[in-house]
């Protein structure tokens, strides 16, 4: 053989071996640190600022928490594609508005509850189309003008945590002024299907709530974040009462009361006594 017909040989060779390189290196699975990298690019693409992601799973989709590096207590959810090309969707901008409403409503609870925390829960169906290029510029109002231009709805779930150390019935003339007072709030959006749910428990339910929340919000997804047993049993916490509205009317919408009876302060007397009984 020639010394030219082996240098072209060699030379073909060569090229192979780079082309099945370069194809097994384009499939090579992504570790758990290049997916979170991953994510937070396609987050900074979306809302043109730094974020961090605080666990990530793969569930046939990547799911992950992740928070702004501006703020640290805005923990939300973001979905990409399993390709993770593009983002599926995310909670930021929910997030983002959740704090605002807590903010807002938390002194009117305080007044009327005493020792408390509010989470508000917004559960948006549709939210990949959802863009705003600067943070600051996301209200609540802001919010519902997008879902009425895109033909949208939510539900809103007012959540406030009290902490209980008996039946103390000093205030409850100022707890039936904050429920009616939620909803000239709701009426006044036009909030039709939300919620206020109201939770007693002690000191350590209040606090292992509030810890299970600001770590990982209110999940709307189905995966088994380490988070979900706690979140779960707040959830379905015996000590709680949920009110409804009908306009801005409290109504009781409880087992026993198919007619949507409006609950009037003695109804919420009753039902509270109910509660903590």
């Amino acid at each position: 053989m020639s010394n030219k017909k082996r240098v072209g040989y060699l030379s073909i060779f060569f090229v192979l071996g780079i082309m099945v390189f370069i194809c097994f290196g384009c499939n090579k699975p992504m570790t758990t640190e290049s997916k979170k990298t991953r994510m937070k690019e396609l987050l900074k693409d979306k809302y043109g600022e730094e974020f961090e992601v605080r666990e990530l799973y793969d569930t046939g989709r990547i799911e992950a928490w992740c928070y702004p590096v501006r703020d640290l207590t805005l923990v939300f959810e973001a979905d990409a594609y399993s390709s993770m090309d593009e983002l599926a969707e995310d909670d930021y901008v929910q997030a983002i508005v959740e704090k605002q409403l807590d903010e807002e409503l938390q002194p009117s609870a305080e007044e009327a509850f005493g020792n408390c925390f509010v989470s508000t829960n917004i559960a948006l169906g549709e939210t990949k189309g959802i863009v705003f290029s600067v943070a600051e510029n996301i209200t609540f109002d802001t919010l519902l003008e997008y879902e009425k231009k895109e033909g949208l709805s939510n539900t809103i779930y007012i959540n406030v945590f009290i902490e209980s150390t008996g039946k103390d019935e000093s205030m409850i003339e100022k707890e039936y002024e904050f429920i009616r007072k939620i909803g000239s709030f709701m009426h006044r959006y036009g909030l039709r299907d939300s919620v206020l749910i109201l939770y007693w428990g002690d000191s350590h339910f209040i606090n292992d709530a509030k810890k299970a929340i600001e770590e990982f919000g209110w999940s709307r997804s189905a995966s088994g974040f380490s988070n979900r047993e706690n979140i779960t049993k707040i959830k379905e916490g015996k000590k709680r009462l949920r009110v409804y509205y009908k306009d801005d009317i409290p109504i009781d919408d409880s087992l026993e009361s198919s007619n949507y009876d409006e609950m009037d302060f003695n109804k919420y007397k009753e039902l509270k006594e109910e509660v903590l009984r």
